[in-house]
């Protein structure tokens, strides 16, 4: 018996919970897409979509927006109320996105950028 895209999405969202924390958009993708393939797997997911995710990269041709922007995202195809965005940082954000309004359904934060000190005042 197969499992529906909510079950299959608390697992994903258990997964993303426990997994350690990223330090880029290309790392959180690679955690993103590992945990999401580990989990359609795991629930018996039908081949032609376990195929479709174990090609899938960051990029647009697979769905990815805003990859030259700060955050890129992407919806699931399966429910496209459901989106992911990638941030710089490694922070990893799915939200559920309806006209009226959205819901953070899981929000991974990345790894902390340590900022340039500021350049000290010079001395006279």
């Amino acid at each position: 018996m197969r499992s529906t895209f909510e079950t299959r999405l608390v697992t994903l969202l258990q997964k993303l919970e426990a997994a350690p924390i990223c330090n880029s958009a290309e790392e959180a993708f690679t955690l993103f897409h590992q945990a999401w393939l580990l989990t359609n797997e795991e629930h018996n997911s039908p081949e032609a979509l376990l195929t479709a995710w174990r090609q899938q990269r960051l990029c647009a041709e697979h769905g990815w927006q805003g990859l030259n922007s700060p955050v890129c995202y992407r919806n699931f195809d399966e429910s496209p109320n459901i989106r992911i965005y990638l941030h710089p940082d490694g922070s990893l954000v799915i939200q559920r996105v309806t006209p009226a309004s959205g819901s953070i359904l899981c929000a991974k934060l990345g790894h902390p950028r340590m900022e340039l000190a500021a350049t000290p005042a010079s001395v006279h």
